[in-house]
This record gives structure tokens, sequence and C-alpha cells, in this order.
């Protein structure tokens, strides 16, 4: 893989990530709207839970997706696994290898 290679696939993961961002703030949004039409208040225990499963519930969610997608081909190192996030991403695009265990990653 080259170097403009590796630079779109980490874009690519980024862009991901916030679609499923805005995905999870638009269901948060809608659910926000629901008290309104069934007549219940914020202080009501059943939408208190509910929005309480849905905010950690998306976040869970919302890391598993982006964790699943990290795993693919492209977004991991092919030797060890490891995924590329931020600083890992910035050690191979320096060096050209894979921070952990020294694979090749990056051919010129």
């Amino acid at each position: 893989m080259t170097k403009n290679d590796f630079i779109v696939r980490q874009k690519t993961l980024k862009r991901y990530a916030l679609k499923i961002s805005l995905v999870h703030l638009a269901v948060l949004a809608l659910f926000m709207l629901w008290p309104q039409k069934k007549g219940l208040h914020g202080t009501d225990p059943v939408f208190a839970i509910c929005l309480i499963a849905c905010l950690f519930g998306g976040i869970v969610l919302n890391i598993w997706l982006q964790i699943r997608k990290q795993k693919q081909p492209g977004y991991c190192c092919p030797k060890c696994g490891k995924r590329f996030g931020k600083n890992a991403a910035k050690i191979v695009l320096a060096t050209g290898k894979c921070g952990r265990y020294g694979e090749t990653i990056i051919t010129e």
C-alpha cells in the first residue's frame, strides 16, 4: 500500500465514524421528541430508562461498529492485527512500518 492509499483509508475511517455519530445524534433527537407525542414528561421513569438505554446503547453500538470497521484489511496491521488509531497511524506515516513489530505497511 502506498502512502496516499493509507491516507485515503484513514480519511474513509474518519468519515465512517462521523456518519455513525450523526446517526446516533439523529436517533437521540427523535427520541427527545417522543415524549411530546405520547404525553410523557421528562420526569417519567419510563422515559428516563429509555433515554439512558438509548444513550448508552448508542455509544456501545458506535464503538463496536468502529472497531469492527478497523479490523478490516487495510485498517490494521496484517501481521499483528493492531488497529491504526490516531497514534499508530502517525507512526505508520512517519516510518512506513507498524509500531508494534515493524511489519512494513507503506511501500514507496
